[in-house]
């Protein structure tokens, strides 16, 4: 920990059951809170905002569809996206 906050963890469950990243922050009171990674994050097509999307569907080039996790383009005109690991 450093500075009162840990490095990114990963694999925390919302109450939906979603996953999510963040910091656990240590407060001046002495209470750990959570620090959620800054999202402010401009498509690089049309300029709208890219979001955290897990289980994504995508297309392979040979058809399939892939699920997957990746930033998408909130714009539903844009259609962009990323995936969020290039290379396992």
């Amino acid at each position: 920990m450093d500075g009162g906050k840990t490095e990114l963890l990963t694999g925390f469950k919302s109450k939906k059951g979603t996953e999510f990243d963040a910091y656990l922050k240590l407060g001046e009171d002495g209470r750990t809170s959570f620090e959620f990674v800054h999202r402010d994050l401009p498509c690089p097509c049309c300029g709208d905002q890219l979001r955290f999307r897990s289980g994504t569907t995508t297309q392979t080039p040979n058809g399939e569809e892939q699920t997957l996790a990746a930033y998408v383009c909130m714009n539903p005109a844009c259609n962009y996206g990323i995936p969020k690991t290039f290379f396992q």
